[in-house]
This record gives structure tokens, C-alpha cells and sequence, in this order.
């Protein structure tokens, strides 16, 4: 099965057949896409979390319980043999290339520099939510794997982008960008 990672201003483009699940990851207030209305329900998985690292006042923090309800989703979404799974978040770079390691995790046991580069390979403007990779690390029971596949993609992505890590370093996410900075 292929995979897909976008926004939502790239859905329109994205969201059709060869498409056979859609994983959506969006803030509590984020209304749903209207090109994802009429997607069947079914095959449409709706998560609602913040894009945040740590506790902030007035935002909902990804915790265990999320990561384990998403963990089994993408199981689910696997036992479906679907031909394509696109999965997207706001603007197709955090919560969703999170979950895309956690799904390459779930279904090929290699190390974090083959899960990295297969991300990459998927999307290359990937940052991954480094919470939500701890929590699913511990959950799997991965030794790390996750956390070190998503530390070795926001550092490419670092590299790759100095004015996104410029502004990523007056946020919240400040100390990610350190991690991938102390790394090039």
C-alpha cells in the first residue's frame, strides 16, 4: 500500500481514488474539510488534537490515550488492505508525518534511519510532533526507533529549511529545533 501526507489547501489535489482511507488530524476548532464531507465514514478517521509539545493554557496536548486510539487505527486501517492511505493535518508537516512514522513503524521493523528516509522519501517538509513519537515510542515499545526516526527527519528539514526553523525557534518548539540544530 502507498502512502500520502498533505495540508488541507492540498486535499482537492489529493483526495481521490487511487485513495481508499483518509486520516485526518486537526485542532478541536478546525471545521472538517468540505472535500472530505462526502468521503465515506467508514474510511474517513477524524483525530482532534492541538499541534503542541508541551501543556499550553487553552490547547488540547496529545496524550497516551490519543496515541494509543491513533496506533490502533492505523492497525485497523492495515487489516483493510487499503490501497492508498493519505493522511493530513493542517498543514501537512506535524501531527500527520507523526503518524505516518507510527504507521512505517508498526509495519516495517527497521531501524530510524530507514523509517526517516522513508518518510522523507513521502514528504519532504516533514516535522514531526516529537510528543506524540515519545508517546507512541513507549506504546510500541520501539527502544527509541520512533523518537530517533523523527529527531533524524527534523534535522534534514533543518537543513533543508532555515527560514521554517527560524520562525519554529520564537515557538513553543523551540527545543526541537535546538535537538536538530545540535545534529548538522
Amino acid at each position: 500500500m502507498s502512502l500520502k501526507i498533505c495540508g488541507i489547501p492540498e486535499l482537492v489535489d489529493e483526495a481521490r481514488p487511487p485513495v481508499s482511507h483518509v486520516l485526518s488530524l486537526l485542532d478541536p476548532a478546525e471545521p472538517l474539510p468540505s472535500t472530505l464531507a462526502a468521503w465515506p465514514e467508514d474510511r474517513r478517521h477524524l483525530f482532534r488534537v492541538d499541534d503542541i509539545v508541551q501543556p499550553l493554557p487553552g490547547y488540547l496536548l496529545p496524550d497516551a490515550a490519543f496515541v494509543e486510539e491513533l496506533l490502533a487505527t492505523l492497525q485497523a486501517i492495515d487489516r483493510e488492505t487499503p490501497d492508498r492511505l493519505l493522511i493530513h493535518c493542517h498543514a501537512g508537516r506535524s501531527r500527520s508525518t507523526a503518524a505516518a512514522l507510527m504507521w512505517l513503524a508498526q509495519r516495517e521493523p527497521v531501524g530510524a534511519e530507514a523509517l526517516a528516509a522513508r518518510l522523507l522519501a513521502v514528504r519532504s517538509i516533514a516535522w514531526p510532533n516529537s510528543l506524540m513519537l515519545r508517546l507512541a515510542d513507549e506504546q510500541l515499545a520501539a527502544g527509541g526507533r520512533l523518537v530517533e526516526a523523527g529527531r533524524l527527519v527534523r534535522r534534514a528539514t533543518a537543513r533543508s529549511e532555515p527560514d521554517f526553523c527560524a520562525w519554529l525557534l520564537g515557538t513553543h518548539r523551540k527545543g526541537e529545533v535546538e535537538e536538530a540544530l545540535a545534529g548538522t
